[in-house]
This record gives C-alpha cells, sequence and structure tokens, in this order.
C-alpha cells in the first residue's frame, strides 16, 4: 500500500505515490479530507447530512456512490484488493483503515502542539530534550502554507463548512502556539535572529495576533533595531483599525510606549542602499554561534533568581572571546522579561578610580528614574551623593554626608544595598559588572557588601561578572576576592573556551545568507547548522588562522573586505552580500592578512610575561609544528629549572597550550600569536634559534625537507624568512 499525504494548511494538495490527485469534484476531495481526519468509521447518513444535506435518502446514497468510485479511481483502489487499499467501504459506512500508510501536515501539527503541551513550563525541558522537541515544533511549523483548508469553498454544504470553520479556528490557536513556543525556545537558546524570523513567519501567519506583534516587537527591541519594533506595532494597530475597527490592546500599547522610551542594549545599525560597499553595511557579530550552552545557563540562572534567590555567575575567557557579547543578548532577553538590568565597565585604568566601575553601574540607572527618593529616604540619598553628586542638583536640600571615615564608607555601602534593594523588591534585577580585571578595590568591597546584603534579604538578584582569564595570574588580590565572594552563597563559574570549526561554519552561512537578506528584514529559510560545500577551504583557513577565537575571526572578515579579498556582490535593492566561496589559489595569497587590532592586543598580551618567558616563546616560534621541553631548552640554552618556570608562565596566560598524545608536546594557542611573535624576533636571533633547531634536527635524524629548511633559514634577511617560514610551517602542520 503506497503513501498517501496530505497537504491541508493552505490550499489543499493531496499526492499519493509521489503523483499529486487531481479530483473531478470538490466533494471527493472533501470526503477524503473529512475520513483522514475524522479517523475511524462514519455512517453513509451522516456523510450525506454532511455534504449533500438538500438531497433525499435515495439521492443522497446515490450520489455518495458516485462519489466514492471516484475517489477510488482517483486513489487506484477500483480493482485493489480490499486489504490493499486506504478506504474502508462497508455496506452502511465508510472510513480509512488503520494500517493506511497516510500522513498529514495536521497530523504532525497536532503531535507537536500535544508534546508542547505534555510539559508544564517549557522553562523546565534541558538537553537533549529540548533540543529535539525544537526540531519537532520547526519541523511542524515548516508544514504550514496558510490557513486550513485556504480557499476550499463548499457552498451547499453548511454542516461541512462548520466543520471546516471549527477545525480552521483550532488549527490556527495550534500554530499560534508553536509559533510562541518555538520563539519563545529560540529567544532563551540566545538565537536571536531565529527568532526574529519565526516571529516575523508568525505575524505573516496571523496580522491579527497580537502575541505575535509583541513577540517581534521585543524580539526586533533585543536585537538592536528599535525603530523595526515600533513600526511593527504601527503596522498592526493600522490592521486592526482597518480589519477589526478596534485598537490594540493596553498590554501591546504599554510594549510600545515602554520601548520608545528605553535605547536597545544592542544598537544595530540601520542599513542603508548604497552604490558603494562598505564594511558597515554587513554585521559582522550579528550571529551568536557556539554559545549555546552558556547562554541557557544564563537564563536557567535567571528563572532561578525569580524564585527568591540571589545568584551570582562568574564568566570566565580571554580577551575577544566574547563574554560582553553573550551577556549583552542575554541581558536583552532578561529585559522582555522585565528584569531591571544594570550594565556597568571597568575601564583600563580604573584602578586609579575609586567606584569607577560602581558609579558607572549606577549613574545611568539613577538618570532614568523619576523620583529617586522614592527609592531612599534623604538619608541613603545623602550617603549615595558622595559618589553621585549630581543627586544634589536634583535635591538641593539633602543633608550633608557624615565626614566621619569611620562609618562614611560602611554607610556608602549600605546606601548602594538598599538602593539595590529597593529596585529589586519591584522586578527581578540583572546587574552585569564586566572587566572585573581592572576593577578597583573600592568597587570590589562594594559589590562584595551589596551581593552580601541581598542574599541575606533573599532577593530575586543576578550579579554577573566578566573578567578577562589572562589577567588573573598578576592579581593574587583579584583571585582571592573572587573566591571569597564564590563561598557568599550559589555561585556558577563559566568559561568560554574557542568556538569549535562547525561554529564557523555557522558563523560563515549567517554572513552568507543573512547579509543576502537584510534588504528584505528575513533571515535566510535554510538552517544555520547545514554544511555547506562551497566555501570548506575558507572556513578551514579561517579556523587555523584564528583558532576559534571570535575577535579574531570578526577582525580577520572586516580586513578581508576592507582589502577586497572577499567579494561583496551588490543586490538590487542597494544592499550588499558577502560571497565567502573563493578558491584554494585566492587563499594563498592571504598570508599576510594580520589586522592591526588583533596585532596590538597580542603585543600587549605578552608584556604580561616575564623576559625569560618571552625568550621561550620567541624561541618556539621558530619551530614548523609542536615541540617538546627538551627542544625548547635545547634552542633557549636554559637551565631547566628556570625553563620549566618560563614555561609555566606561558601555560598560564594561555600563550602555549600543552597537548598529551603519547608524548608530552607544545603548540601556540593560535597561529596568529606565533605570527605576531615570529615576526618581531630581531634577525640575529633568529639565526641563532635556527641554527640551534638544526643542530637538534641533525642529531634526531630529522626529514631531509625539514632540515634543509632550517638550515636556508638560518642564513636568510628576516624579511624573506618570515614569507618562506610561514609557508613551509603550514607544509608540515598539514
Amino acid at each position: 500500500m503506497s503513501q498517501l499525504a496530505l497537504s491541508l494548511l493552505g490550499t489543499p494538495e493531496i499526492r499519493h505515490q509521489e503523483q499529486v490527485l487531481k479530483f473531478r469534484t470538490r466533494k471527493a476531495c472533501a470526503l477524503l479530507i473529512y475520513l483522514v481526519l475524522e479517523g475511524g468509521m462514519h455512517s453513509r447518513e451522516k456523510l450525506m447530512a454532511l455534504l449533500w444535506p438538500d438531497l433525499d435518502e435515495q439521492q443522497g446514497r446515490t450520489i455518495l456512490r458516485r462519489t466514492l468510485a471516484l475517489l477510488r479511481d482517483a486513489l487506484g483502489e477500483a480493482t485493489a484488493m480490499p486489504h490493499e487499499t486506504h478506504l474502508a467501504v462497508e455496506r452502511n459506512a465508510l472510513g480509512v483503515r488503520p494500517t493506511s500508510t497516510t500522513m498529514s501536515d495536521v497530523a504532525l501539527l497536532n503531535a507537536a502542539f500535544t508534546h508542547v503541551r505534555s510539559h508544564h513550563s517549557l522553562d523546565q525541558v534541558r538537553g537533549e530534550e529540548r533540543h529535539q522537541l525544537e526540531i519537532q515544533v520547526r519541523e511542524a511549523l515548516h508544514q504550514v502554507r496558510g490557513a486550513f483548508l485556504e480557499d476550499f469553498l463548499l457552498p451547499d454544504a453548511p454542516t461541512f463548512d462548520t466543520w471546516m470553520s471549527t477545525q480552521r479556528e483550532a488549527l490556527r490557536y495550534r500554530v499560534s502556539v508553536l509559533f510562541d513556543s518555538l520563539s519563545a525556545l529560540q529567544m532563551e537558546g540566545g538565537e536571536l535572529f531565529n527568532a526574529h524570523a519565526t516571529a516575523s513567519q508568525w505575524v505573516a501567519f496571523d496580522p491579527g495576533d497580537e502575541a505575535a506583534t509583541r513577540r517581534l516587537m521585543q524580539v526586533s527591541f533585543m536585537v538592536g533595531k528599535r525603530d523595526e519594533a515600533l513600526r511593527v506595532y504601527e503596522t498592526a494597530r493600522a490592521w486592526l483599525s482597518r480589519e477589526l475597527g478596534v485598537e490594540p490592546t493596553p498590554e501591546t500599547m504599554a510594549l510600545a510606549e515602554r520601548l520608545r522610551r528605553e535605547q536597545p542594549l544592542r544598537l544595530s545599525r540601520p542599513l542603508q542602499p548604497s552604490s558603494q560597499f562598505s564594511v558597515a553595511s554587513v554585521h559582522l557579530d550579528g550571529f551568536l554561534v557556539g554559545r549555546n550552552r552558556e547562554y541557557a545557563s544564563l537564563v536557567e540562572h535567571y528563572q532561578r533568581v525569580t524564585r527568591q534567590e540571589t545568584h551570582l555567575v562568574l564568566l570566565e575567557g580571554e580577551a575577544g572571546s566574547g563574554k560582553t557579547r553573550l551577556v549583552t543578548d542575554f541581558l536583552a532577553w532578561a529585559e522582555m522579561q522585565g528584569a531591571d538590568v544594570l550594565h556597568g565597565r571597568a575601564f583600563a585604568n580604573g584602578r586609579s578610580f575609586p567606584y569607577q566601575l560602581v558609579v558607572d553601574t549606577l549613574r545611568r540607572r539613577v538618570e532614568q528614574e523619576n523620583a529617586p527618593d522614592d527609592l531612599l529616604n534623604d538619608i541613603w540619598l545623602s550617603e549615595l551623593s558622595r559618589i553621585l553628586p549630581e543627586l544634589r542638583d536634583r535635591y538641593p536640600d539633602l543633608p550633608v554626608p557624615l565626614a566621619d571615615e569611620s562609618t562614611g564608607q560602611t554607610r556608602l555601602f549600605e546606601a548602594v544595598a538598599r538602593l539595590g534593594k529597593a529596585w529589586a523588591l519591584r522586578r527581578p534585577l540583572v546587574v552585569f559588572v564586566d572587566d572585573l580585571q581592572w576593577c578597583d578595590s573600592a568597587s570590589r568591597n562594594v559589590l562584595f557588601y551589596a551581593l552580601h546584603r541581598w542574599r541575606e534579604s533573599q532577593l530575586p538578584v543576578l550579579l554577573i561578572a566578566s573578567v578577562r582569564t589572562e589577567e588573573l595570574l598578576p592579581q593574587p588580590d583579584l583571585q582571592a576576592w573572587l573566591f571569597n565572594l564564590k563561598q557568599e552563597g550559589p555561585a556558577l563559574a563559566l568559561t568560554l573556551e574557542a568556538l569549535r570549526y562547525e561554529d564557523l561554519v555557522q558563523w560563515v552561512q549567517y554572513l552568507d545568507e543573512h547579509s543576502l537578506q537584510q534588504g528584505s528584514g528575513k533571515i535566510a529559510g535554510k538552517e544555520m547548522n547545514r554544511a555547506t560545500a562551497d566555501g570548506t577551504s575558507f572556513v578551514q583557513w579561517l579556523f587555523n588562522k584564528t583558532r576559534g577565537q571570535p575577535l579574531y575571526v570578526e577582525e580577520v572578515f572586516r580586513t578581508l573586505l576592507e582589502r577586497q579579498m572577499l567579494r561583496a556582490l551588490r543586490r538590487p535593492d542597494g544592499t550588499w552580500a558577502i560571497d565567502t566561496s573563493v578558491t584554494d589559489a585566492e587563499i594563498a595569497q592571504w598570508h599576510d592578512i594580520l589586522p592591526s587590532r588583533i596585532h596590538d592586543m597580542i603585543r600587549m598580551r605578552l608584556t604580561h610575561v616575564s623576559s625569560v618567558a618571552r625568550l621561550v616563546l620567541n624561541a618556539a616560534s621558530v619551530f614548523c609544528r609542536d615541540f617538546t621541553f627538551e627542544q625548547l631548552c635545547q634552542v633557549t640554552e636554559l637551565l631547566e629549572n628556570d625553563a620549566l618556570q618560563a614555561l609555566d608562565d606561558l601555560l598560564c596566560h594561555h600563550l602555549l597550550i600543552e597537548q598529551v598524545n603519547g608524548a608530552v608536546t607544545y603548540s601556540f594557542s593560535h597561529d596568529t600569536l606565533r605570527e605576531v611573535v615570529y615576526g618581531e624576533i630581531g634577525e640575529s636571533r633568529r639565526r641563532i634559534f635556527y641554527r640551534r633547531v638544526l643542530q637538534h634536527l641533525q642529531a634526531a635524524f630529522a626529514p631531509e625537507a625539514l632540515i634543509a629548511h632550517y638550515a636556508r633559514y638560518a642564513e636568510l634577511p628576516a624579511s624573506v624568512a618570515v614569507e618562506a617560514h610561514e609557508h613551509v610551517t603550514k607544509q608540515y602542520r598539514h
């Protein structure tokens, strides 16, 4: 028995044996649809009343018999054995056999709806179960082409029309529930651009559903597009007025008013049509990849906070690993859930300014308060004015803070804690303090005191703090402070690692696909995790170049665009797409790609290691592939203890990584770092290193090609050696 496939969400289309069926009458099609969706057996009298209510019994039986013959003929069942047919035909009843291989988009939709409804709350769905649920819902919605039996009319069958209308309304509701669930899952997973696409499809499916309008407004605002969010509102408002003669609900109007007042946490530059390409035409950092687990952890801890708990999340990672970007996207989500959000950042020289981080965190939020004196009485506002003197401009009659230094600091700490408490009593409070490695000691003390007081009061506060891992080693006092902070209560430590190769594939797809869709405001319909044949060589080169360090990836893209090494394709609407399908020959010309910003960042990192460690790093850069500790000792001619101490220093600063695969070897954390170090070695020192490596290789009977390489470069000028060494290094590594 071949499969019977019904596509009913939109204009009906029925396939049998991979062929679209053509029915001689609409009622033959309606009969089949009704029997498949209702299931079971149905009396002939019921079916006659459903489709031919104006005929007497004899006429009804005759037309039903003829329609059934047409239907069986269309299905190729006129001469088939009974057990081989989809239809079950009895003397007084008709139906579809339970063994029939029948599938429909309605069945897929209902199964996904049932699965979603089986969970009391989607917040509790985790891991693989959540992933499978999202796939099921996405596949069900992919079948939706329009309303149930769109444009299908039987004006002389009111009972069928009533059944069809009931089904249509029930399925419309279920589609909306699935759109709501999928967009919520995507928002909570940090897939904001996918959530934007889902919400856009939801609005297109049902322009009058204000829940869809609000979701699209929220996601647009979260990705930094406030103007677009307000346009969505105005479009919905016009539709409701034109079609229904009503205004939006108070909830929708309140959201629009809120979005007018607030600034998005992520500002998205509007893309203007242009006859000349510029790098600003493409959002290089627009898609958050490789951080689903960390984003989900932040969402989970926020949900715990809403149950009157205070939590701490410590986010660690190298400079440029995406800490700020991750949390900023999460803050946008939390803000849409109703949280009060505070965001402060320590400056590179902030340790010289007491309370700099606290001031940066509080000032903008206090300025937004219409009446700060509703939050704190004059005594505590007076103490707060020690670090926010502008409060005295608003309240000239504030008492002068006590001059007693022994108690003044404690009173200031208490004022900050009470201010946070006042905000948290109104709605959950999320506080993000960025770049703690530069935080002054006074701000640290305030944060420690405030967190302790909030936990005592069991307030719904989530404190998120980010710190650069490479900056922790030289600051034992910061390490001790973080340790004590984590001992205060529930705490989660998240470490951002480099992106995987698969993550870069998604990133490249986003730049290719999303840039092609920016003019229409849509995301391409393809799945982001789909591997592409084109661009494989490019992605491999990009991964080798950056080792998945997000900032490096972004800057390399920017440099390639600025140097016109990637092609920009102008679309008819004036926006630009980026073609990342380049040839191996083109990639071979990119050996000198080193963005100035990355070069400067690496040089700054190198200043944190000792002179002996820098000597070891210089020596390591001349090796074409992984190297051992013994080789480093031979090339640098350092004593083992000195070399070991320098090696530990380099590992702690994540400049080198250790690999244990039988033998213990070491390598640079990424190729770009090695390029910078190698390029800055003096010519005389480089030749000496080459000669020492050459002596070692000759003693170890290394391959002749490798020995010839070092013999040649031991005498070459620096400018030639750098380029040639780069070429041979790639050969031996791959």
